[in-house]
């Protein structure tokens, strides 16, 4: 199967609604291997929430198209199409369009392990209608995490879940707050 990006539909999310996810491996069925399209409208439009991966994926980031500031770890990082970032599980990773019209494709999986939706993306995808499975048909024993049946996430307010912080304090969850517009 042959899509553009923009095409998938966007999914809407209980704990960051601002970020135009656009879930890639749902779409097309893919269960070997986690991979979700980010895309920002506007210079300073998040295409990556400020998180880590505690459940042990690696990430591969390509920015297909535009140009992002990616903050790993506290650094920055222009990132400008064509290009890839790997980032390791523990570390924090954060990113920013900076040109119109950016897409951020991500690509996940953990090392030595059979694949697996993670809690993440089968949360999301529940939350959108969606199957956080594509046609595997794996639903079955799943359930919600707690963290996003949680007051907070529901209020739109920042707090955190364990040592992670969820960014919904409504006020920048989709603009980056060092960016102005005219």
């Amino acid at each position: 199967m042959i899509v553009a990006l923009d095409e998938i539909p966007r999914a809407s999310e209980p704990c960051d609604p601002s970020l135009d996810w656009r879930p890639v491996r749902d779409h097309l069925a893919i269960t070997s291997f986690g991979v979700n399209a980010f895309l920002g409208e506007q210079p300073g439009d998040r295409v990556v929430e400020l998180h880590d991966e505690e459940g042990g994926h690696e990430e591969l980031y390509i920015v297909v198209r535009g140009a992002a500031r990616f903050v790993i770890d506290g650094v920055e990082h222009a990132v400008p199409a064509g290009s890839v970032v790997h980032v390791a599980p523990e570390t924090t990773r954060e990113a920013f369009a900076t040109q119109p019209e950016t897409a951020v494709l991500v690509v996940g999986a953990s090392p030595d392990k059979p694949f697996e939706v993670s809690d993440w993306e089968a949360r999301q995808l529940r939350a959108s209608g969606g199957d956080e499975v594509g046609s595997a048909g794996q639903r079955e024993g799943w359930s919600w995490p707690l963290e996003c049946r949680t007051v907070a996430c529901a209020a739109r307010t920042r707090h955190t879940h364990g040592s992670r912080a969820c960014t919904t304090d409504g006020s920048n969850q989709r603009r980056d707050p060092s960016v102005t517009r005219a």
